[in-house]
C-alpha cells in the first residue's frame, strides 16, 4: 500500500524493501515477521497451515520478482542473474527478523544498508552515484 504512488521501477522496489523494513522495525507482531516465524514452526510440518504461509512468502517473492524487473526493464538497474539479486534483497530482510527476534532493533537499519549496498552495485554505469 505505501508505494502504490511510486512511479514502477526502481523507486517502487526500494520503497516495498523499506516498508518491510520499517514493517519489522514497528514490531507489529512480537519478535517480528508472523509469516517467516510460522515458516520456522511448520515449514516442515505438512499441512494447511505450512501451504499458507509458503504461498504467503511465495506472493512475496513474486511481488519483489515483478518489481524488480521492473526496475531492471526500465533501465534502473543493470542485472545479469536477476534471481541473484532477488535473493540478495531478501536475505538481509529474513536477518533483520532474525535480529528482532533476537532482541536487536538495529537489524531494519542494517538490513536498509545491504539492500541500498546491492542495489548501488546493480547500477548503471552512466548514473551518478545519488541517482
Amino acid at each position: 500500500q505505501p508505494v502504490i504512488g511510486r512511479p514502477p521501477g526502481l523507486e517502487r522496489l526500494r520503497g516495498l524493501l523499506d516498508s518491510w523494513c520499517d514493517y519489522i522495525a514497528a514490531d507489529v507482531f512480537s519478535g517480528g515477521c508472523f509469516v517467516l516465524h510460522g515458516l520456522s514452526e511448520y515449514g516442515h510440518r505438512p499441512g494447511p497451515v505450512r501451504d499458507a504461509l509458503i504461498a504467503s512468502q511465495q506472493e512475496w517473492m513474486a511481488l519483489l520478482r515483478r518489481h524488480l524487473q521492473l526496475a531492471i526493464d526500465s533501465g534502473d538497474l543493470d542485472v545479469a542473474d536477476p534471481e541473484q539479486l532477488l535473493f540478495e534483497l531478501d536475505a538481509p530482510l529474513v536477518a533483520a527478523n532474525a535480529a528482532r527476534l533476537a532482541g536487536d532493533p538495529g537489524g531494519s537499519e542494517r538490513a536498509r544498508a545491504a539492500v541500498a549496498a546491492a542495489l548501488l552495485r546493480h547500477r548503471p554505469s552512466d548514473t551518478p552515484p545519488g541517482g
